[in-house]
């Protein structure tokens, strides 16, 4: 961390001041015949991983279900630790509106006794006004003793759209039920398991916000967003969070704009010895930005207050693109503050014993890359950065004699260095094929407390494609490698998980407007892999099915 976070920040205002300035007198640059209009930007992430939290057979997001998204998104709080689970890979749901009238429901049963079901409906009135709801059944049993995994969800979500005021509002609620059961065992099991060792946890959520649909005459876009929700782990510790967000964009001119963010989240974990952790954010940021046919430049501030006190992090970004070419060099100076919470880490890993603290992760990182097309079919990208992290949470294994080693200890490493690698090439053609390979490497140093990044992957390689393979019969592939985590031994010793290499496929044919067939082959190779220490994932298993979605007459 930084030594001297006031001098720093001074000097990084200063930065951002002189950049914009001179901008403002440089020469317009010549007039192209092609330009290009850049809308991403580079953001390294620690330890980010595909694929690895051993929840055998989820389905692939829905695609179908409008994400709410405002103008201004957050930079502030972005979770660099969250791993996907292992899903499915049958096609996503297509429909030419996000509420489309549609009815889908999708049902199969596989080899490790694993009943799976999916609903989703959604009623629209053209882009004005539509309502959703979905849910989500399944269960699975492995081979080892007590290798048992269940979630259930419900989900309801609406939104209007007002025209003569300018205004959407939109609105849903969630519920999630996960049965998990701590399996890794560091000796034989011995009868009767404990209550502990079996866990439902629960999540109840509800969000609504407003914001304008198009910006005002003023060139103003505004919304605010409400989101709350309760957590528990059914053993008598529980969480209650509440978050307030309002963005806001005010468009200067076609090139230059400048946009607000107020960010309040509050969080309190009550544990069942009666004491409760309280973890309360308040957090703002302002961005200029602007833009023109060969570059873009970003600058900003944005102060952070929690229990660690205040903090102010910098943020300036820019890309360019090489005249002549479609080669975009990108780069940065950013700070990131990510909010932890029990949910939220249990998402990482879901054998974790309840903190009993919650820290914020901040994040300083400085980074360049690439990223371009050699030919209409083919991309490109490669990126490097270096990070200084305060507070990351790292899973250590339990290694104590008194217990059965069967849970992880989270603790916050109050100092870490990340050097991060990546890169991705993808290849194209339409509708009919699609093949993108992506590698991260990740080397952590200086940490202060622990000896090593615990549960932190160092290398992550991953090919996935989608093909085309008849007409009305799709194929779906995935492998993917990775050099394994450290992890302590009882002994006190460090000891590293093997790597493996997983692989799964999925097969979809159409029978009819209506009906299609699916299977889904996961862990073809069935490797014994762990991705957490003691817990091997699923070997081979297999899920099949059918599809029912009907083509529902339109109603506008």
């Amino acid at each position: 961390m930084p030594t001297n976070n006031s001098t720093i920040s001074i000097a990084i205002l200063r930065l951002c001041c002189w950049l914009i300035v001179s901008f403002l007198f440089l020469k317009p640059l010549s007039a192209q015949v092609k330009s290009v209009d850049i809308v991403s930007a580079y953001r390294p992430q620690v330890a980010t991983s595909s694929k690895f939290q051993f929840l055998p057979n989820l389905p692939i997001a829905d695609s179908s279900r409008i994400a709410l998204s405002y103008a201004t998104s957050s930079k502030l709080f972005f979770p660099p630790f969250q791993l996907s689970p292992l899903r499915p890979l049958a096609l996503p749901i297509k429909a030419d509106s996000p509420f489309a009238d549609k009815l889908y429901a999708k049902i199969g049963y596989g080899n490790l006794k694993s009943p799976f079901a999916q609903l989703y409906f959604s009623k629209g009135e053209g882009t004005n006004k539509g309502f959703s709801a979905s849910a989500i059944y399944q269960r699975a049993t492995g081979k080892l003793p007590y290798q048992k995994f269940g979630q259930s969800e419900i989900a309801l979500h609406g939104f209007n759209k007002n025209l003569s005021k300018n205004l959407s509002v939109d609105a849903g609620v969630r519920y999630n039920l996960d049965q998990v059961n701590r399996y890794g065992f560091r000796t034989p099991i011995v009868l009767p398991i404990s209550k502990d060792d079996s866990q439902n946890y629960s999540a109840v959520s509800f969000q609504t916000g407003v914001k304008t649909i198009n910006p005002t005459s003023y060139g103003i876009t505004v919304g605010s967003q409400v989101e709350a929700g309760y957590f528990s782990d059914q053993t008598g510790n529980s969480e209650k969070s509440i978050r307030l967000t309002v963005p806001f964009t005010k468009n200067l001119n076609e090139s230059w704009r400048v946009s607000a963010l107020v960010d309040a989240h509050l969080i309190t974990i009550g544990l069942k010895n009666g004491a409760s952790i309280a973890n309360n954010v308040a957090a703002s940021r302002l961005l200029v930005s602007h833009w023109g046919r060969q570059f873009s430049l970003q600058g900003g501030l944005s102060p952070v207050w929690d229990r660690s006190g205040f903090t102010l992090l910098p943020i300036i970004n820019g890309a360019f693109k090489v005249d002549s070419t479609r080669l975009i060099i990108q780069w940065g100076w950013e700070g990131n503050n990510q909010i932890n919470s029990y949910q939220g880490l249990f998402r990482t890993n879901n054998w974790i014993q309840v903190p009993s603290s919650i820290y914020n992760t901040r994040s300083w990182q400085a980074y360049a890359g690439i990223k371009g097309a050699s030919s209409s079919h083919i991309s490109y990208s490669v990126r490097g950065g270096w990070f200084k992290i305060k507070d990351v949470p790292l899973f250590i294994n339990d290694t104590s004699s008194l217990t059965k080693g069967n849970s992880f200890l989270v603790v916050f490493e109050p100092r870490l260095q990340q050097i991060q690698l990546s890169g991705e090439v993808g290849y194209q053609v339409a509708d009919r094929m699609a093949v993108r390979a992506s590698f991260q490497f990740n080397q952590f140093s200086a940490l202060k407390n622990q000896a090593r990044a615990w549960g932190l992957l160092p290398l992550e390689l991953k090919l996935t494609s989608r093909i085309e393979v008849l007409k009305d019969l799709y194929l779906d592939l995935a492998a993917y490698t990775w050099r394994g985590a450290s992890y302590l031994q009882k002994g006190g010793g460090i000891a590293r998980s093997q790597g493996a290499f997983d692989v799964n496929t999925s097969l979809e044919f159409k029978l009819n407007q209506s009906w299609r067939l699916w299977g889904q082959f996961n862990n073809l190779f069935n490797q014994s892999y762990q991705r957490w220490n003691q817990y091997p994932v699923y070997g081979f298993n297999f899920l099949m099915g059918v599809v029912f979605s009907p083509q529902l007459k339109m109603h506008h």
